[in-house]
């Protein structure tokens, strides 16, 4: 991870364990974890689970890089674990796009920032 942060990633993908998320969401990066291992319930090979790094605050963004359709069923998997809907949502839409740089101009989007228009996005 420190070799990562070393060279200016501020994104840590699939993180293999929670100590590992843990220590890159202290560091200020945006920890991606996938649909599929939430979908699934764990991880194929064994590694971290990506709903208890979600409920433990150490994943803040959800993707899927080989099954886009898990997003959708994800988002309310997490919703069956007791991650607040909005939340969820977040996760697979407006997280990912900040951290991208594509999504609001303002750090993070709230609903007292009014509705997302053409004129947030960079």
């Amino acid at each position: 991870m420190n070799r990562s942060l070393a060279f200016g990633a501020d994104i840590s993908e699939f993180p293999l364990n929670g100590a590992t998320a843990a220590y890159a969401k202290k560091q200020g990066m945006g920890v991606c974890v996938g649909a599929p291992n939430i979908v699934r319930g764990g991880s194929h090979d064994g590694n971290l689970k990506a709903a208890e790094a979600i409920v433990a605050g150490d994943a803040n963004l959800l993707c899927s890089d080989y099954h886009p359709a898990s997003l959708l069923h994800a988002v309310f998997a997490l919703a069956k674990e007791g991650v607040a809907l909005e939340r969820a949502v977040r996760m697979a839409t407006l997280e990912p796009a900040i951290a991208m740089g594509r999504g609001p101009k303002s750090d993070r989007w709230s609903p007292a920032n009014g509705p997302i228009s053409s004129s947030w996005i960079r």
